[in-house]
């Protein structure tokens, strides 16, 4: 019998050599009893028939790597055997040795099984993970051919479903190949691996998830779609969370999202408000829309840093009608009644409120004088407004000089004794405003 004789050949190992050398080839799942005397039996050129696959052999080979190794996985290379490739790997026999040398010696076998109808959707995202955990950081690169492994995992929401993961390779291996999940089926995520996803920023900043994240990991209720017009509040409500940092390092990119989904309708607090206003990273333009879809009263002018955007703050009716921010507007911005600046006053019917001698005290005497002569002459301030102002000052001119006035303000002017009747102010009215002496 051949079980006394070591290099003597089994029934079953012969009918394997005979269906090689007659090109006839047993099911993959055919058992060896010596696959190590049938290598010996082989030739070189074997390795090139499709009748050498065989998992007893491929086994044999994993253990004992090989110039035959290499044959054996070049076939399945040239000839794209994923049936085989699929059908090994799923009886999980040297997973780990398979895997490795898969991804060495066949380059872009994972992109090929991605595209490959043999393998379920399932099975592919398995076959992905056996290569995360068991490829080495050249060969897994080498196989990210035109990234088709970066986004393939970034695509796929449910990655994330996975059993007693290894977390640590996962996520070394998810950095490697620069994967941002696009989505992630959180109710089926395993929880742990998803935190470290999170932890890591291994996600797009887009408001599917950033809505999980408020819900799952800051635990806040989502009522409706609310959350697209103050999500910047809410996220820096915890500003230890890895979500403040991750997207206050792409801030403009954060910005550019909301904008494009809040429809038109920010209601961010205050606070969180002026932190993206006075962010330097930000195109001019994105915060200039910004403050035009703001519904929040920003309470005082200067919290906002950059003067560039005064204006639109003024003329979107976001900064708190106030003497302080009307002030701080004329006197560190344009020393002028312009039309954002009239606009702005004239489009309120609270009752103000001015006292000269504490502007003359913030802002110096001279600047204070030059700003109660432009109150004079400004003809685009509404009657209302103007006597406001004229009221509050309390001011007035021995020698008043000042030429087209509107009838209805000089009336206002004499109302409140500011041209004094004197000698020159009388021939001064007489000669330029006549028909008020009438």
């Amino acid at each position: 019998m051949t079980y006394f004789y070591e290099n003597s050949l089994s029934r079953v190992d012969k009918i394997f050599l005979r269906s090689v050398t007659d090109e006839i080839p047993k099911e993959y799942s055919y058992q060896l009893k010596n696959p190590s005397l049938v290598v010996t039996r082989l030739k070189s050129a074997n390795f090139n028939q499709e009748e050498i696959l065989n998992f007893d052999l491929l086994e044999y080979l994993l253990h004992n790597e090989n110039e035959n190794l290499n044959r054996f996985i070049n076939q399945l290379k040239t000839k794209n055997r994923y049936d085989f490739v699929l059908q090994f790997w799923i009886a999980e026999r040297e997973k780990f040795s398979f895997i490795k040398s898969l991804n060495h010696l066949w380059p872009h076998v994972l992109k090929g099984a991605l595209s490959d109808n043999n393998f379920s959707e399932s099975q592919k995202a398995n076959f992905i993970l056996d290569a995360l955990y068991y490829s080495v950081t050249r060969d897994l690169k080498e196989q990210n051919d035109e990234n088709c492994l970066t986004v393939y995992l970034s695509e796929n929401k449910d990655f994330l479903n996975i059993n007693e993961p290894d977390i640590p390779t996962i996520i070394a291996k998810l950095k490697l190949l620069n994967v941002k999940f696009k989505q992630i089926n959180y109710a089926n995520a395993n929880k742990s691996l998803f935190l470290a996803v999170y932890e890591e920023e291994l996600y797009e900043i887009n408001m599917f998830l950033i809505e999980v994240i408020l819900k799952e990991i800051y635990n806040l209720p989502t009522v409706d779609d609310s959350y697209k017009h103050n999500s910047y509040t809410l996220i820096v409500s915890r500003p230890e969370e890895a979500l403040v940092k991750y997207v206050n390092r792409n801030i403009e990119q954060y910005v550019e999202l909301i904008l494009e989904h809040c429809d038109s309708i920010i209601t961010d607090d205050e606070n969180a408000a002026l932190e993206i206003i006075n962010q330097e990273d930000i195109n001019p333009e994105l915060i200039s829309t910004y403050i035009e879809y703001l519904q929040t009263t920003i309470e005082r002018l200067e919290s906002v840093v950059n003067k560039d955007y005064w204006p639109k703050l003024l003329l979107h009716k976001n900064l708190r009608y106030s003497e302080h921010n009307i002030l701080q507007y004329y006197f560190y911005l344009e020393e002028n009644f312009g039309e954002v600046l009239v606009d702005f006053i004239n489009g309120n019917g609270v009752d103000l409120n001015f006292n000269y001698n504490e502007i003359k005290d913030e802002f110096g005497t001279s600047e204070t004088a030059s700003f109660f002569r432009k109150i004079i002459i400004s003809e685009s301030l509404s009657n209302e407004k103007y006597e406001i102002f004229i009221r509050d000052f309390k001011r007035y001119y021995n020698e008043f000089k000042f030429e087209g006035i509107s009838n209805a303000k000089l009336q206002i002017l004499m109302k409140y004794n500011v041209v004094r009747m004197n000698d020159f102010n009388l021939k001064f009215v007489r000669d330029n405003y006549s028909e008020q002496l009438l």
